[in-house]
């Protein structure tokens, strides 16, 4: 996120879109499908996301491809200082945020 924010100018905006935990249970709670079979040990994921706000994983089929879960406390922790958090989203397919760099 810090790259993203060294690209914005002054009063930039950039937008996130994450996964969140709502979104890895929803996974945990439908195993069979795709993203359950991606992602491999569920529980030792909403472990990961419980104690650290974030989960990563690697794509063993495509390369460079990954999935994360992040919490929103997370996101904000990691905002570098230069953005500010405008707007916060959580009713849509993924949780988002609108930060704004400061001048």
């Amino acid at each position: 996120m810090a790259e993203l924010a060294r690209c914005l100018k002054s009063k930039g905006v950039l937008l996130i879109s994450f996964l969140d935990k709502d979104n890895l249970e929803r996974v945990v709670a439908t195993p069979e499908g795709w993203l359950g079979k991606f992602i491999g040990d569920l529980d030792q994921a909403a472990k990961t996301m419980a104690e650290g706000g974030f989960f990563y994983k690697f794509s063993n089929r495509i390369e460079n491809y990954g999935i994360a879960f992040a919490s929103e406390n997370w996101v904000g922790d990691n905002l570098p200082k230069s953005l500010r958090i405008e707007k916060f989203r959580k009713d849509y397919v993924q949780s988002l945020f609108v930060a704004v760099k400061s001048e």
